[in-house]
Parts: C-alpha cells; structure tokens; sequence
C-alpha cells in the first residue's frame, strides 16, 4: 500500500467514527485524540510523506479505536507494501480460487471461500442447506456490494442464521465480526467497501456490534471458532469453524470449513453431504470488484 492508498485508509478509519451516530470525525478531532495536531493528520491522509514512525502509527491506531487484530493489518498497510508484492506474481488468482474449490469438494464439509471485502466468492451446497439461507441472497451475490456478504448472513433481518443458532447467536456474530473487520482493514478506503459499508449499515444489529467490537476486552481474533448448539431441523451439533488463508495478487482468500467435534455432528455433515451433493456455488465477483452504477 503506498503512501496516498495508506493516507486514504486512515481518512476512511476516521469517517467510520462518530459521537453522534450521524457526524463523521474530523482531521481536527482526530488530531486532538492524536496528541499530533490537525495539520500532520491532513498531511497523512493526503499521502504526503511524513515520518510514520511506531510511535505515530501506535497513536493512529489507538485514537481510531482499531481492535488487535485490526491494528497488525494497519501497521502491515504502514509499511508500503500491498498484495501484488507480497504474493507470487507467477500464479494466477483465478487458479488459487479454482484449487479452494476443489477443496470444497474433497473434504466433503460445509465450507466456503471469502474474499477480503467479507464476501462469499463460493460456497458448497451442505454448508447453504445448514444455515437454510434463504435463497433471495444468492441472485444478489454478485450484483451487488454485500450481497453475499458474510455480515449480511449474520445480520440481515432475512436471514435464517439467528434462528438456526440460538442462545450461540450473540457469542458468533462477536466473533464474525473481528473476522470481518480483521480481514478488510486494507480495503477499507475502497469505492467497493464503502458502498458494501453502506449498505450493512442499515441492518441496526450490524450497526450495534460493530460499534461493540470497539470495547470488547477479548477483541483478538482466532483462526476456529468452537459451536455447539441445537439445530432446529438437525437437533444437537458440535462442530470447529477452521480457516485456511490463501494470498493472491489480488488479497488473501479464506476457506472457513466446518469440522465435525461430535460424532453425531459427523452423521449430519456426511448426511447432508450425501442429500446436497458437493455441488459449490460460485457466489460474489472476484477478482475483480465492480461498484454498480445504478
């Protein structure tokens, strides 16, 4: 990322505040939280080459409220270094996707892939048919930011996923929101995060924990998640939420699979595998991410 991208995510990180709910914060206020003053906060969001020393990056990330997770990806973006220099520039984006894939069909588990924007790219069908998610989001997925978003699925009032878990449900969305923000703390000053944020922020429960994620103790991010709760259609399940990170020239792609942690949980996965087949969804746009006109 270089220094004007850098200078755009951190004017992005200050408009995501507000004391109001309604007015973003200013340079001026972010420099008073800063302690570095209203000028050097317009020199870095305009890109302009300052000393971003630990110190000066520590402030930033403390006044913009970023949770650890969030703070290892900024201090990364501070460096200058973006996705096209970090990967393998002799491998194909599509064909990381196209191997992920292929994955999905082998383990035979409910899994899916995520892109860094939070989006579902793929998805297998026994991981749809476990969380019955309602076939109106498919059609948006790619033809639209946050059409298959992650956040929509844990959020949004048409989904299915509050009801499917529970008394976990609280518990879930905390911690699928440290993975969203986690993963798209460098795409954040983007057209296509910006219109994706747009749109999640009219779900008032995403709006409310992603404001909570600020004042969590335990804000670190971990790469399972353990569920254990009662289906309504399949009764008791246990199961780990693993994720595989894969980088491409165009940002890291995730595979969240679902691993049986009871024997009963193994009978349904192997069930619904067997009823869905390991047909796997082609979901949201990637790798490129077009903002709609309309």
């Amino acid at each position: 990322m270089n220094h004007i991208d850098f200078g755009g995510l951190v004017a992005a990180l200050r408009r995501e505040l507000s004391d109001d709910g309604v007015r973003s914060w200013s340079q001026k206020r972010l420099g008073e939280e800063t302690g570095l003053g209203e000028v050097i906060i317009g020199k870095i969001e305009r890109g302009q080459r300052i000393n971003l020393d630990p110190a000066t990056l520590s402030r930033l990330a403390n006044a913009l409220r970023l949770t650890s997770s969030e703070r290892k990806e900024f201090f990364v973006a501070a460096i200058g270094i973006d996705d096209r220099q970090i990967a393998r520039s002799d491998r194909n984006p599509t064909d990381v996707l196209t191997h992920m894939i292929q994955m999905m069909e082998g383990i035979r588990l409910p899994a899916f892939v995520v892109d860094g924007y939070g989006d579902i790219v793929a998805a297998n069908a026994a991981v749809i048919r476990l969380f019955e998610i309602p076939p109106d989001l498919v059609p948006a997925a790619s033809t639209e930011p946050a059409g298959f978003n992650v956040m929509r699925v844990v959020f949004a009032p048409e989904s299915t996923f509050p009801h499917i878990l529970g008394h976990q449900w609280s518990r879930s969305a905390v911690y699928n929101m440290g993975f969203f923000r986690y993963i798209t703390l460098r795409y954040r000053f983007t057209d296509y995060f910006v219109r994706t944020l747009s749109q999640l922020r009219k779900y008032p429960l995403f709006r409310q924990f992603w404001q909570r994620t600020h004042f969590e103790q335990d804000d670190y991010y971990a790469n399972s998640e353990h569920y254990r709760y009662e289906h309504p259609k399949y009764g008791p399940v246990e199961y780990l939420a693993t994720l595989s990170t894969a980088l491409t020239t165009f940002g890291e792609l995730y595979l969240v699979t679902y691993a049986p942690a009871s024997a009963r949980t193994a009978e349904v996965f192997a069930s619904l595998v067997d009823h869905e087949g390991t047909t796997v969804l082609h979901l949201a746009s990637w790798p490129e991410k077009a903002v709609p006109t309309s």
